[in-house]
């Protein structure tokens, strides 16, 4: 969540949060005990500490966290704030929600879903094409018990990987377009077909 830290303000949003998703039970957090308030900023860090949450499979904790606005109805919405880090419930999808709302009256919201629930694996391409699953990399350094710069040098693990059967020409690619009108937009996305 936006977690301004004001009285009236995060009330405001957990009331919100509770009402649409309280049913099973919602975790809620801020970036801003971590990293302060990133003023124009504050919105990319939320969503960079929720990408590394879906990568990881990891719900943050909340630095510092002791002592809860009386306002804000935590038993009423089945709202928790993490203080340790909670490895993702398996009976739960893998989607972050963040909110952010600018001085000015701008209000954003932006739902991120993990790789993993589209059927997509982390895969990193090597040097030389190939493709290595950040998992097998993570146990080969594990298993080898050296630096991580030997692991590198040696290449990823021998073990099956999801990226072993896909292609590099199957990997996701994201594409910015940026048009004037509508008709160079089109244009400029048949140049991709």
């Amino acid at each position: 969540s936006h977690g301004t830290g004001t009285m009236k303000g995060d009330p405001i949003e957990t009331t919100a949060v509770g009402k649409a998703f309280g049913n099973r039970g919602t975790y809620i957090g801020s970036v801003k005990p971590n990293l302060g308030h990133g003023e124009g900023a504050a919105a990319l860090t939320s969503v960079i500490k929720c990408v590394l949450a879906l990568e990881n499979k990891v719900i943050p904790p909340n630095i510092n966290f002791e002592t809860p606005n009386p306002n804000i109805l935590f038993q009423k919405y089945n709202l928790q704030v993490p203080v340790d880090p909670i490895p993702w419930p398996a009976d739960r999808r893998e989607r972050i929600s963040v909110s952010a709302f600018g001085f000015g009256g701008a209000n954003g919201h932006v739902i991120l879903d993990s790789a993993a629930s589209f059927g997509i694996g982390y895969c990193a391409t090597s040097e030389d094409g190939g493709s290595s699953d950040a998992n097998s990399l993570n146990e080969t350094v594990a298993d080898s018990g050296d630096s991580l710069n030997a692991s590198l040098s040696t290449g990823p693990s021998s073990k099956t990987s999801d990226c072993d059967s896909v292609s590099p020409k199957e990997f996701p690619r994201l594409i910015l377009l940026s048009a004037r009108s509508e008709k160079s937009l089109k244009e400029r996305v048949s140049l991709f077909k």
